[in-house]
């Protein structure tokens, strides 16, 4: 049996958190000084939280979209047909959740 952890755009839960920790790790280095982002345990945490606002919004927009109805020519049936975008079985919009808890995890260690 095939476990897949994303359905539709569920992998922008990976994708938008590493590019989002990629991008503040050289902005930051960038503006603060060469290693300022490895130093301070606060800059990571930071970028999480940004990624997981992002994530959140992403996920809203993506679930709510209009489902496609379909309409069996024999039966007269209409029948609802509508992905959803998961990630690990839940909406892409609650894997920012899953984000915060690790942001939050972070910062208390």
């Amino acid at each position: 049996m095939l476990f897949f952890a994303w359905r539709g755009a569920g992998c922008l839960a990976l994708i938008v958190p590493i590019a989002v920790l990629i991008a503040a790790q050289f902005c930051i280095d960038g503006v603060m000084g060469q290693g300022y982002y490895s130093s301070h345990h606060v800059v990571p945490p930071l970028a999480l939280l940004v990624s997981a606002v992002i994530v959140w919004l992403i996920g809203r927009k993506v679930n709510r979209k209009e489902a496609l109805f379909h309409t069996y020519p024999d039966t007269g049936m209409v029948v609802q047909k509508r992905e959803p975008h998961t990630f690990l079985g839940m909406p892409l919009e609650w894997s920012a959740v899953l984000l915060l808890l690790y942001a939050a995890y972070m910062l208390l260690k």
